[in-house]
């Protein structure tokens, strides 16, 4: 996911639709709906919405999980993402780019290959 500069979060309604704005101008939205207990009409970031449709604020993250899913991806135990189909391979311990470590040397590199016994950098596969 892209680092992004504020954090945003989405107002999913339940015809699809989504409003992506920064978390604090979205407080004022939280505060209205947890102070109603009857649907209402509201009018917010230049949309008049039924409260009843509103699904929830998300944060970016589950609206980023949320898609994965939908394009068939998984997240294993070590909460890397899989495309629809591909085992994890705990025998290389799922790592990925920003995690990988030489099993030989310890260092970090992104020259790595598979071997049978794990992932080797390219300093060490002559070792």
């Amino acid at each position: 996911m892209n680092n992004l500069s504020k954090n945003l979060v989405c107002v999913v309604i339940r015809n699809g639709v989504q409003i992506w704005l920064e978390q604090e101008r979205a407080e004022n939205l939280k505060k209205i709906l947890s102070s109603t207990n009857k649907p209402q009409f509201i009018d917010f970031e230049n949309e008049f919405i039924n409260t009843a449709d509103i699904t929830g604020v998300f944060s970016a993250i589950a609206m980023e999980d949320i898609t994965r899913r939908k394009n068939g991806q998984w997240k294993c135990e070590r909460n890397n993402w899989h495309n629809r189909g591909e085992k994890c391979q705990p025998e290389f311990n799922c790592f990925t780019e920003k995690d990988l470590k030489c099993i030989v040397c310890g260092k970090r590199s992104e020259n790595y290959i598979k071997t049978s016994k794990g992932k080797k950098c390219s300093d060490c596969l002559y070792r």
